[in-house]
């Protein structure tokens, strides 16, 4: 309950040094789930747990804000971003379901 208040009480206020609209659109922009991983391994000292939250949250309804460790993160924006398209294509190139 205390990190959920926390995470409520954060969730409005910009991380430092970290201009999450850019990363937001820097992410929606990667085509595959390795360019995303690599973006987000490649800015990792910068993007910490509430910065990559805010992008989660950017991100969209398909990247999941919960997860307990940066890695979580990592995998919940990888999978819900370029993931979450990827699967999409696959679907629609075989008929759909």
């Amino acid at each position: 309950a205390a990190e959920r208040a926390h995470a409520a009480a954060t969730a409005s206020v910009p991380a430092p040094g970290v201009d999450v609209a850019a990363a937001v659109a820097d992410i929606s922009a990667l085509g595959s789930r390795d360019e995303v991983a690599a973006y987000l391994r490649a800015r990792d000292r910068e993007l910490s747990v509430p910065a990559l939250r805010q992008i989660a949250r950017g991100l969209g309804p398909t990247v999941s804000v919960a997860a307990r460790s940066k890695a979580d993160l990592h995998r919940n924006i990888v999978e819900g971003t370029a993931g979450f398209r990827e699967r999409s294509a696959a679907m629609a190139g075989r008929g759909g379901w």
